[in-house]
């Protein structure tokens, strides 16, 4: 049984709101067939407007046309402007300087259709306090698959005990290497009696039990966006490749039966 630890509203997110910036099959089809409409409209000479002018409004122009009931789904697209909509475009106010009209799209600053912005508009927008953090994730200089280990720790999306207790019965959520009754993501790569002595013989020499009472992103953060403990970037790749040796090193005993150990950790 395969378990799937996040949702895909969150896989679907933008990667500067912590997702990692899948599409949603609903809006991706909804913002192409809006630039579709765009292009038929901003090129009504276009091959694709003379051939649905030809087959669905030869009396008309594609804004006023009907959609017949057994139209095609390219033509659907002139269906999702509500009465609402409607309303606001006729309402617009003309200006009274004799200057050519044109057609401004309002998502985007230059005014012109674009599928990210369609995209995005139909989402909706999300801001999040820490794009700066995330970002920063996919920007540290590591085989991708680090990347990805990186940002799914921070998301609590490893297979720590806690975080199985989730998703499925655990008979115990105790830590199997030292006994610690809760074994959470934070544990197992930071404060755990093998960690935390990982994290004192590297070259950052920390006492990892100062995080004891934080979370694990609060770790993260420190080291990796705070204005005053923020390490270089050299020192960040070898930050997240320590915490992506501490994790091989914890599944060793369990599928190798290799023993830990904290020198091979930190020379891997």
């Amino acid at each position: 049984m395969k378990l799937h630890l996040l949702g895909w509203d969150i896989i679907c997110s933008p990667k500067s709101e912590g997702g990692l910036g899948f599409k949603k099959a609903e809006f991706n089809n909804l913002a192409m067939l809006a630039r579709n409409a765009w292009m038929i409209i901003e090129n009504p000479n276009c091959l694709l407007a003379t051939v649905l002018k030809s087959r669905y409004f030869p009396r008309t122009d594609f804004l006023n046309a009907k959609c017949p009931s057994n139209c095609s789904w390219t033509w659907k697209l002139n269906t999702h402007f509500d009465d609402a909509s409607v309303e606001k475009i006729i309402t617009i106010p003309l200006s009274h300087i004799c200057t050519p009209d044109m057609r401004a799209w309002e998502l985007s600053k230059n005014g012109r259709f674009t599928y990210k912005s369609a995209y995005l508009g139909l989402r909706g927008l999300r801001p999040s306090q820490c794009s700066a953090f995330w970002k920063r994730i996919w920007k540290i200089r590591v085989p991708y698959k680090i990347q990805v280990f990186t940002w799914k720790a921070t998301m609590n999306a490893l297979p720590a005990r806690i975080i199985l207790n989730t998703r499925m019965h655990m008979l115990s959520v105790d830590c199997t290497r030292c006994n610690d009754p809760h074994e959470s993501i934070l544990h197992a790569l930071v404060l755990r009696p093998f960690a935390s002595r990982v994290w004192f013989l590297s070259s950052f020499c920390v006492n990892t039990q100062a995080f004891s009472n934080k979370s694990f992103i609060d770790w993260m953060m420190f080291w990796l966006v705070d204005l005053v403990s923020e390490l270089p970037d050299g020192d960040q790749c070898f930050f997240v490749a320590i915490l992506w040796s501490i994790w091989q090193s914890r599944k060793n005993p369990i599928f190798q039966n290799v023993k830990e150990n904290d020198s091979a950790v930190l020379m891997s």
